[in-house]
């Protein structure tokens, strides 16, 4: 962030304005044609990303613009959408200092991969888009779609987590994480000592729960303990004493404020003497 402002405004001016420009400089050809359509490339500007600094705000500036000109123009009958394309080996590309560091992890986190250099897939978005099949994109002529590749024809970005020095052997992925923002959804997770997950009877306050330590990315440090979202936890009794003395416990783990959470009694769990399990429902973020 450290460009003056003939740099950054050079950047806005090719990466925003040029697209309004654009549009006025042949708005009299898409007025007589009755209808057309207009398509701008983007890279998601919902988040911060690592090296792309004034880039990402001049891109989140386009991203505003392409909604006013959606609901400037739509009366007449033209479409205003973005394609937020995954990284691709361009000109452009090759001026961004550190661009590799996207390269080199967008193929792992695409469900389909990504292949830098295979321009097709994001050519047949726009065609798609400039082209009479998405006739009602936008939605109305208030908003603008920015459409994802390589997630265009996917679904939700989808992978699974299975952190290292778990036990390998069950039939399930510890977690699953969705979404650009990485929403975690983890399996049930019981105490991990013997002593934690045998109450002799009687509900008493074990060791800390492995479900509610920090999870962290096999790929290397990404903690989530203080983005838990909700829990849920399951006691097998049917005493409502038990089920208070196991939310105690959770609650010490999280402080003053827990996070919401549910809290059910059950017949019996998966393991032999299993009292206890947890889930919880997280965002995944970088440490501090």
């Amino acid at each position: 962030m450290k460009a003056g402002w003939d740099d950054v405004a050079t950047a806005i001016h090719i990466s925003t304005y040029s697209f309004k420009a654009l549009a006025e400089a042949f708005l009299p050809m898409l007025r007589a044609a009755g209808g057309a359509s207009l398509v701008g490339l983007d890279f998601d500007a919902t988040v911060a990303w690592p090296i792309y600094d004034w880039m990402g705000v001049a891109k989140a500036g386009l991203e505003s613009l392409s909604r006013y000109l959606a609901r400037d123009l739509g009366p007449d009958g033209i479409r205003v959408n973005l394609v937020a394309a995954g990284p691709v080996r361009t000109m452009a590309a090759k001026s961004i200092p550190g661009f590799s560091t996207f390269e080199d992890t967008w193929a792992d986190r695409a469900p389909l991969g990504w292949d830098v250099y295979d321009i097709d897939v994001v050519a047949k978005a726009t065609v798609a888009l400039l082209s009479d099949w998405f006739p009602m994109t936008p939605a109305n002529s208030s908003t603008s779609t920015a459409v994802p590749t390589p997630w265009l024809m996917t679904g939700p970005r989808l992978r699974f987590v299975d952190p290292t020095g778990l036990y390998e052997g069950v039939p399930y992925h510890y977690a699953a994480a969705v979404g650009p923002h990485e929403l975690l959804f983890t399996a049930g997770a019981c105490p991990s000592t013997t002593r934690a997950r045998r109450w002799r009877g009687q509900c008493q306050r074990p060791g800390r729960p492995s479900g509610h330590q920090p999870v962290r990315h096999p790929g290397g440090g990404w903690v989530i303990a203080s983005l838990v979202l909700h829990t849920t936890l399951y006691v097998a009794s049917s005493r409502r004493g038990d089920l208070v003395s196991a939310w105690d416990v959770l609650h010490d783990r999280f402080g003053e404020k827990a996070p919401p959470s549910t809290l059910l009694g059950v017949a019996c769990l998966g393991y032999p003497e299993q009292l206890v399990e947890i889930q919880a429902v997280a965002l995944i973020a970088p440490p501090d």
